[in-house]
């Protein structure tokens, strides 16, 4: 027998499965059981996940982007001020006296003036090396927080979470992520104070907190 044309054969079918459906009383397709609806919600999640994939992409390379901006800035600001410090002044500061070295005082002068023109700067501090590696002692400290003066020569205990503050000592060093002290989350970097003949006297170190970073 001939075979009936493959349009024949689809009109058959289709009447054959109409006349399934009809022979079933109350027989109604579900909303998700209709192929165009999964189709729909297939399409809606794949969608929504190259959405999302794309977004968490677009912020990454975007934070990215601004730290580094910031760390460059952070570089810029410690170099600068490694060469204007003068490391010998600040070795022969009596302890004290330290509240009328007018040398000092014209210090904390330049540093509140840089806090004030960079307000994403938190704080400006100048530490000095003492004969344990891991306990800096502090000479200057300007925050943007009146309420936190620390006093000439307080010890500052050096942390594992900060540990990178160390070779500040020898090299500028400035974080890759932010880190956690007593002070707060920050990101921060350091230069090296040098005296005249080549020693290490100390370091001088920059803060901008977490909630500065967040709001750039």
């Amino acid at each position: 027998p001939k075979t009936p044309p493959a349009r024949l054969r689809t009109s058959v079918t289709a009447d054959m499965m109409r006349g399934m459906v009809d022979s079933q009383p109350g027989f109604v397709l579900r909303p998700w059981q209709r192929f165009h609806v999964r189709l729909t919600l297939l399409m809606g999640l794949v969608v929504t996940a190259i959405l999302s994939i794309m977004g968490v992409v677009y912020y990454e390379v975007t934070y990215s982007t601004e730290l580094e901006a910031l760390q460059k800035r952070i570089h810029s600001t410690v170099m600068i001020l490694s060469r204007r410090l003068d490391a010998n002044r600040l070795a022969t500061i009596d302890p004290t006296d330290a509240a009328n070295n007018a040398y000092l005082t014209g210090v904390r002068e330049d540093l509140k003036a840089i806090c004030a023109d960079d307000t994403d700067i938190s704080s400006i501090y100048i530490f000095a090396k003492t004969e344990d590696p891991r306990v800096l002692r502090f000479i200057a400290n300007v925050d943007d927080a009146p309420t936190k003066k620390i006093a000439f020569g307080t010890p500052y205990p050096v942390k594992d979470e900060v540990l990178l503050m160390v070779r500040g000592l020898d090299a500028v060093t400035i974080e890759d992520e932010m880190t956690r002290d007593d002070f707060g989350l920050s990101l921060s970097g350091y230069a090296p104070l040098r005296l005249a003949n080549g020693d290490a006297f100390g370091l001088v170190g920059v803060d901008i907190l977490a909630p500065n970073i967040e709001a750039m």
